[in-house]
């Protein structure tokens, strides 16, 4: 009990500390990339009115300033996505971190089942989950690590987005690939949204059995 109460107070300590501050220093970024965005269309509007050759030198020297701050952009863009990853990473080990000390089920199903409930404590909601087919007895022990590894990253890239009150978790081992191979299929669906179009996210996974 004591060190799942150590575990329990690293993982609210990752969360409430680390995880903000890299958040926080995510969004500054973000501003600071997409005010030097805005500056450099700016620049580009401005240099498009001019004339003459005092004005062409200033084009030339205007040029390799927006140059200059499209490599910087471009530099900016790259430490979002790495901060963005190492918070993904974070959130997910905060998972593992928060799951109960018991031990460790000895089904398929039920490793699956620990996973989102290690996840509700930080979701404050359980997310649902559906079993399809003998998935104890098709997946085998390689394929149900990669799977819970999935499940890992998509519920903790979930909490992440805003909004979110619901999670569906979905593990079919019935499905057919493309190939022709007997499969099994992890989806996990959510309401939150999404950062590119604001929609609900579904992340899909899958592997032969």
């Amino acid at each position: 009990l004591a060190v799942y109460e150590d575990r329990d107070r690293i993982a609210r300590d990752l969360h409430d500390l680390v995880v903000q501050r890299l958040f926080a220093t995510e969004m500054m970024l973000e501003s600071t990339r997409r005010r030097a965005a805005a500056e450099e269309e700016s620049a580009g509007a401005a240099e498009a009115g001019g004339g003459g050759e005092a004005e062409g030198a200033a084009k030339a020297g205007g040029a390799a300033e927006a140059e200059e701050q499209a490599e910087a952009g471009v530099l900016l863009g790259r430490a979002v996505d790495e901060l963005d990853s190492t918070i993904q990473e974070v959130r997910t080990a905060i998972f593992a971190l928060q799951q109960p000390p018991a031990a460790a089920p000895s089904t398929f199903r039920g490793r699956v089942l620990r996973e989102t409930g290690g996840a509700a404590a930080l979701l404050g909601f359980p997310p649902s989950v559906q079993f399809t087919g003998a998935v104890d007895a098709l997946v085998g022990e390689e394929t149900g690590r990669e799977l819970l590894a999935a499940l890992r990253g998509a519920l903790a890239a979930a909490h992440r987005r805003p909004v979110v009150s619901a999670i569906e978790v979905e593990v079919d081992a019935t499905v057919r690939l493309p190939d022709g191979r007997s499969g099994v299929r992890l989806v996990v669906a959510d309401d939150g949204r999404g950062e590119d179009d604001g929609r609900p996210t579904t992340v899909t996974w899958q592997a032969p059995v």
